[in-house]
Parts: C-alpha cells; structure tokens; sequence
C-alpha cells in the first residue's frame, strides 16, 4: 500500500513539475501532462505484470484504440506495446542485474509465460540472454 501511494506521489511531483515548464513535453515526462496517457503510464508503470493490449490500455481510458494508439505513440515516441514491452524488460534487468530475483522469478512477476518467452524478448533487447546478465554478477 505504501509503495502504491508513493508511486502516486512521485507522480504528482512529476506532473506539478512538468505543469511549471511548457518546454518540458518530449517523451513520456512530457506524455504525463495528457491526463489520459499519464493515468495509462502510472498503470503500466505499476502494474507490468498485466496482460496489456492497446484495446485494454485504450479502455482505461474510454477512448478508442486508434485515438489511444495515435496519441499515445505522439507523446511518449514509442506506440503503446513497444513502451510495455521497453517497460517490462527495464524492470527485468534492474531486478536480475542486481540480484533481485532470477529470470525465471522476473519472467513470472512480469507476467510472462516461461522464463524462455522472457528470455527471448529479453535477448531482442539487450543482445544477451538474462542468463548471461545473472552469470556476471
């Protein structure tokens, strides 16, 4: 509960930040000042572990899947499964790099059906399996 208001918190923080500075608009910093893409981003952020579609993501927010995916990959630079996916394996890495959990114990938290389906995502990322990552700390 406590992490849960602190993401909350920092969020907020970020937002009030952005709210002070109109040049602050590339990326998804930038992305949080849309109402609806920022409560998209605090959801991805916070819950990575969920199935995410765009047409979930999309109905968060009750907007269409074209308008959500148009305005989505126009603030944040990246469409909404690539940021999903970029999300997930920076968690990953953090968490096996620095001895958190095994890719294994990453790919069930994530959501990820095996830690091979992780691992291959991982691989298309990074240009090295998680394994590797593990080995070296």
């Amino acid at each position: 509960m406590m992490t849960h208001m602190a993401d909350i918190l920092v969020l907020q923080s970020i937002h009030v930040w952005l709210e002070q500075d109109e040049n602050r608009q590339v990326g998804w910093l930038g992305a949080l000042r849309d109402p609806d893409i920022g409560r998209v981003l605090a959801l991805i952020h916070s819950q990575a572990e969920k199935p995410w579609t765009v047409a979930t993501l999309a109905q968060e927010v009750n907007l269409s899947r074209s308008v959500f995916a148009e305005r989505f990959s126009r603030l944040v630079g990246l469409s909404p499964m690539h940021y999903v996916t970029q999300w997930r394996m920076s968690l990953a890495r953090s968490w096996i790099r620095d001895g958190h959990m095994s890719a294994s114990e990453a790919a069930h938290r994530l959501g990820y059906s095996s830690e091979a389906a992780l691992s291959r995502t991982f691989k298309h990322h990074f240009q090295e399996r998680p394994g590797r990552l593990q080995r070296n700390t």
